[in-house]
């Protein structure tokens, strides 16, 4: 996952403790857990992404996509990394892409 805060700051990767082996090849995840601060977002994502190339065969740059991830609108927001996407590899795609975007909720809204 990649870790969007909101102040700005640079995207970080947020990297297990302890490696595992991908979903479908019997893994053995642990928890992990991040704190993030108000209007922080967290961007899940396949190989799909990290492995979208361009012609020359450079492959996406995910800091790149901050500016589209805080986007005020969470659909607005993956649909223009997408299209970010296609821009970087020329609409060819090598791979799928699956993408989940979240923001939780401020503690007060949720216990509204």
């Amino acid at each position: 996952p990649l870790h969007l805060p909101a102040g700005g700051g640079p995207p970080a990767l947020l990297a297990p403790d302890e490696a595992a082996t991908p979903f479908g090849l019997a893994p053995a995840p642990s928890v992990q857990q991040v704190k993030l601060a108000p209007g922080d977002r967290v961007l899940f994502y396949t190989d799909g992404l990290t492995e979208a190339r361009n012609r020359s065969g450079t492959m996406l740059d995910l800091q790149s996509l901050h500016p589209a991830c805080a986007l005020p609108d969470l659909d607005d927001a993956l649909d223009t990394v997408l299209s970010a996407v296609g821009r970087h590899t020329g609409r060819i795609r090598g791979d799928d892409i699956a993408l989940v975007l979240i923001e939780p909720e401020p503690a007060a809204a949720a216990a509204a």
